[in-house]
């Protein structure tokens, strides 16, 4: 997961090496840690979760915009 003045963004892989990682566990530190629990799209977050695309998506308005809507 990476802030950006444009948007919080969120990427995730599958886990191919089976290591047992916890990617709930990994974002909700991030974000924590970032002070970002309350500006997530919890929505999008879960969906992006699922679908370990590698792809980064983005789930979370820019630090300058926190109120503001995902498009």
């Amino acid at each position: 997961m990476f802030p950006t003045e444009i948007g919080s963004y969120l990427e995730v892989q599958r886990d191919i090496y089976n290591q047992g990682i916890d990617p709930w566990r990994t974002l909700l530190e991030l974000a924590d840690k970032a002070r970002l629990l309350d500006r997530l799209d919890w929505v999008r977050v879960s969906q992006v979760l699922r679908a370990a695309d590698g792809i980064a998506h983005r789930v979370g308005p820019s630090a300058e915009q926190p109120g503001k809507a995902l498009p």
